[in-house]
């Protein structure tokens, strides 16, 4: 059998790789598990240790709807629990700010579950509260989370219809970063539809 220095260097390679696959990688990984997992654990860690020292009822919804925003992409049924924690905190102290605040993030984690059927009616409550309390810049915020919700069931029309309205109200409030964000969001929707002139 001839020597051949390529094959030796190719077996040298080869048990290296196979030596870092069985022994070393496993250990990289472990210690990046448990690096993001220490570092997503620390700020929902922190404000759920905050609830035990609220003082008040609104400090302790404005708490847990920060836990249900914080576990929103990760966990949406633990958002789920929060968010309805403090939602109900928002209805016994009759803080319609709150309340109107807690609809539009319910409306947000059972948009991101998929469940529209529920999430528009959330939406449209507290699009309501802030109409009546004339809060321009939730209107515009919630009008976009409506618009977000018919872009994710591809009801293009809809879509547009609160984009534009989110635009709009931006504009009239002189939000020049909110109405560029709606602005894009529009072009966003014309270039899913395939309509490059109007994007």
């Amino acid at each position: 059998m001839r020597f051949s220095f390529n094959s030796w260097v190719y077996s040298i390679c080869e048990f290296v790789i196979e030596q870092f696959v069985k022994k070393i990688a496993p250990v990289i990984l472990l210690l990046n598990l448990i690096s993001i997992d220490a570092q997503s654990q620390s700020p929902v860690d922190s404000l759920i240790s905050s609830l035990q020292e609220n003082e008040t009822k609104k400090e302790k919804s404005t708490t847990l709807m920060a836990i249900g925003n914080y576990y929103m992409r990760i966990y949406p049924d633990s958002a789920l629990f929060f968010t309805n924690r403090a939602f109900e905190l928002a209805k016994e102290i009759k803080d319609d700010t709150l309340l109107c605040v807690s609809l539009n993030q319910l409306g947000n984690i059972y948009n991101t579950k998929g469940e529209y059927s529920k999430a528009l009616p959330l939406f449209l409550k507290a699009l309501d509260f802030a109409r009546r309390y004339n809060d321009l810049n939730r209107v515009a915020r919630i009008n976009n989370n409506i618009g977000i919700l018919y872009y994710n069931q591809e009801n293009y029309d809809k879509t547009l219809e609160y984009f534009e309205n989110t635009a709009g109200t931006f504009i009239e409030t002189g939000d020049t970063t909110g109405a560029i964000y709606a602005l894009n969001n529009i072009a966003g929707v014309y270039n899913t539809m395939k309509d490059t002139l109007k994007a």
